[in-house]
């Protein structure tokens, strides 16, 4: 199937979906199955900073800069002459924070269908950790001129580094531990579009912060979500497990070296890219099959840690002691093609 264009036209900018770049030289030249990664030049930026959130690889907000915690949201646009920019999005919204969670999920809209979400759950503002919910926009694509909508509604307790993911076969989105002041956490919560539920699966990963969750796509299509790694405490986490809509399993299987802080990013097998070993930042690319770990040949972006990333763009993140904030965009080939590729 042809990832086409997703676009919404606001003024001179064309507002681009997280799989984009479906024309572009860029993807007509990709020979990788699993996509490829370029840098790209921004004509306006947010700063460089760590453990921000991008939603659907478009909308980023907050993150921890060399100021402090920041409270800013941007859209990611490509304008008509074929450049791009971050455009500031100047509605308010959520307080300041790093270490929260954001994504774009489909959620049940009538007996018949279905609609986009995009929503944002706690993080830590430096004083103490947040447990409110926020939306953006409405059922479409974000646009600079959505605004954001808090949720008053109970749910998991406030913590920073959380793991989440859409889950796209039960259209909710799962979250799972993080972390507070009384350390690592090992709940698993579902938010349905307008409430939380907490959940009790017969079996259940250790608690963790910081670790990877992304969706599995195979030949049999959507299969679940798989979680990687994580840290707790000084301790960092290798271990893999499956979330099958009810409950966890733990595969047995090799694959990356432990790690916390990997971002994610890809239209359908969301790829883990780098992350923190505990010595050093990293910069590997691998997916999940629902069976085995399998390395991404290609080059990706330089190595980095809590990078922000959802979808097609991966913004900032830490390498060493150095704050980032360079656009890396994922491309697909035109038309995908079988794996080998040629």
């Amino acid at each position: 199937m042809r990832r086409g264009w997703r676009r919404l036209v606001l003024g001179g900018a064309v507002i681009v979906s997280a799989v984009a770049a479906a024309g572009s030289a860029q993807a007509a030249a990709c020979k990788l199955p699993d996509g490829c990664w370029a840098q790209i030049r921004m004509t306006t930026s947010p700063s460089p900073r760590i453990a921000a959130g991008v939603a659907d690889g478009r909308l980023l907000f907050g993150g921890q800069s060399a100021a402090g915690d920041m409270g800013d949201s941007w859209i990611f646009t490509r304008l008509n002459d074929g450049s791009t920019a971050w455009t500031p999005v100047t509605a308010t919204g959520p307080s300041a924070r790093h270490g929260h969670n954001l994504e774009t999920i489909s959620i049940p809209n009538g007996p018949n269908g279905f609609a986009g979400q995009t929503v944002l759950f706690g993080g830590s503002n430096g004083t103490g950790y947040l447990g409110d919910t926020w939306t953006f926009g409405g059922s479409g694509a974000p646009l600079p001129t959505d605004t954001w909508q808090n949720r008053s509604t109970t749910g998991p307790s406030g913590r920073e580094f959380a793991a989440s993911a859409a889950d796209r076969t039960n259209r909710n989105w799962v979250l799972f531990g993080g972390r507070n002041g009384s350390g690592s956490l090992g709940d698993t919560w579902l938010w349905n579009g307008s409430h939380w539920a907490q959940q009790s699966p017969t079996t259940v990963p250790p608690p963790r912060d910081s670790a990877f969750l992304g969706a599995i796509f195979n030949q049999q299509g959507i299969t679940g979500l798989v979680l990687f790694g994580g840290r707790a405490g000084a301790t960092v986490l290798g271990d893999t497990w499956v979330w099958n809509g009810s409950t966890w399993t733990q595969k047995f299987v090799t694959g990356p070296s432990p790690r916390y802080g990997a971002a994610k990013a890809g239209t359908w097998n969301n790829l883990m890219i780098g992350g923190n070993s505990g010595t050093g930042v990293l910069g590997d690319q691998w997916k999940f099959d629902g069976t085995a770990w399998v390395q991404v040949s290609g080059k990706g972006p330089a190595a980095r840690e809590f990078a922000a990333s959802d979808g097609a763009h991966l913004f900032g993140g830490r390498s060493g002691t150095t704050l980032r904030d360079d656009t890396n965009e994922l491309t697909y080939p035109i038309p995908p093609c079988p794996s080998p590729c040629v």
